[in-house]
């Protein structure tokens, strides 16, 4: 049986038990319905999506702190070689004014007052023209001595801001450890698919199953795995028209047991249970639950026609 997303966006066809959709993830029954492993479910949601924006937002701080370093540098560059041209031309100054004095001298040695003043007006300008110079060389290595100072303070900011990043994204791993402790796993959809004995897929995972073809019925699971590179027991409870399917072999309040090797994100295919003819089930109302220490992870409903 199916229903459709509750989103008006979405409107996708959905299995009649999810919980969330699978297309859009909107959450499709009342907080106070959901199992404490839907909670978990959604809290994860949320948390993944904030570590993207963190990240986006530390790679930004990066290219920025990067990028306000490489300006530093030039103006910094920019600043030496104007000192330098500023000191050279001070040193002109100087020089010229070491000219003006020996050439007073040598007007007073002859004793005219026409060639020293002709002497005093091209020192006058050249002092004037070279002052000026100095003057706005002086001016300009403020300027830019106070935006090194600017984009300094800016860096500053920049790199605080990306330590509250690191110590937000932090915090987000401590809480999905702290989740991860009771749920190594978040199982996000589970599909019942029938197979035979050699494990070929007669109705895929999904899909309407039909009492007459019939054999194995087996989970399907996508998952989040919060404590990846390790091996997990998962187990399994089938019900049939109200009443727990269990065999000789069963573990005690189950129907059956899985090993599962946790990856960072996974799909697998877990135990089918059943028998190896066509029709070994009567049509009826059937659900999955997958349990992990005494927690259901997750479960399904769904129909034999």
């Amino acid at each position: 049986m199916a229903k459709d997303c509750i989103n008006p966006n979405c409107g996708k066809e959905i299995p009649s038990s999810a919980v969330f959709c699978s297309f859009c993830g909107e959450q499709q029954i009342a907080d106070e319905e959901l199992t404490e492993a839907d909670k978990l479910r959604k809290e994860l949601g949320k948390t993944e999506e904030i570590v993207k924006i963190l990240k986006k937002s530390l790679a930004d701080a990066d290219d920025k702190i990067g990028g306000s370093n490489k300006k530093i540098r030039e103006l910094e560059k920019r600043l030496t070689a104007e000192q330098t041209e500023q000191k050279n031309l001070q040193n002109q100054v100087a020089a010229k004014h070491k000219e003006v004095e020996q050439l007073k001298l040598l007007a007073r040695k002859k004793k005219g007052n026409g060639g020293l003043i002709f002497f005093l007006v091209v020192f006058v300008l050249s002092a004037l023209i070279l002052g000026g110079v100095c003057l706005f060389l002086i001016g300009e290595a403020d300027s830019w001595r106070s935006e090194i100072t600017n984009l300094k303070n800016e860096l500053q900011e920049l790199e605080l801001g990306q330590k509250d990043i690191k110590k937000g994204e932090e915090k987000l791993k401590q809480k999905l450890n702290d989740i991860a402790v009771c749920y190594p796993i978040i199982i996000k959809s589970l599909k019942i698919g029938n197979i035979d004995s050699k494990s070929t897929i007669i109705t895929n995972y999904g899909d309407s199953i039909y009492a007459s073809t019939s054999m194995f019925l087996q989970p399907q699971i996508e998952y989040v795995g919060l404590k990846p590179s390790q091996t997990i027991t998962l187990y399994l409870k089938l019900y049939g028209n109200g009443e727990l399917r269990i065999g000789a072999s069963s573990p005690s309040g189950y129907s059956t047991k899985y090993d599962l090797y946790v990856s960072e994100k996974g799909k697998s295919n877990l135990v089918g249970w059943g028998g190896a003819s066509r029709g070994y089930y009567p049509s009826g109302s059937y659900r999955y639950e997958i349990w992990y220490n005494d927690m259901c992870l997750k479960a399904v409903n769904f129909y034999l026609y």
